[in-house]
């Protein structure tokens, strides 16, 4: 049995971009971005990651309706994995997530 299954959770780091394909059906890409500290040696070292989203049809629409650069989220969703061939031969790839659910986080009003 194989399983393709992941949560992450990060802030968008731009604003999200709704487009539609021929078929009607909504896509939204945006990337988000993590930040991972933990401590060596009692020294604090921070870590940033970065990933690459895709969502479709209502979820695409709410997001890019709701999420702007900075807002926070959950996501549920299965990695998908990207090849290509650029125009000078160099094969190419890249993992994206694809979410099937999207939690906003709130985040509290400061004064």
């Amino acid at each position: 049995m194989e399983i393709n299954s992941l949560t992450l959770s990060g802030n968008l780091t731009s604003d999200p971009e709704l487009k539609y394909l021929p078929s009607g059906v909504a896509v939204c890409a945006f990337a988000i971005g993590h930040n991972k500290v933990y401590y060596k040696d009692e020294e604090k070292h921070e870590e940033a990651y970065f990933f690459y989203v895709h969502t479709y049809g209502k979820v695409a629409e709410t997001v890019a309706k709701h999420m702007k650069k900075g807002s926070g989220v959950i996501i549920e969703g299965s990695l998908k994995q990207e090849r290509w061939e650029s125009e000078d031969g160099t094969k190419r790839e890249k993992v994206r997530v694809v979410a099937r659910r999207v939690n906003f986080m709130l985040r509290k009003e400061t004064e």
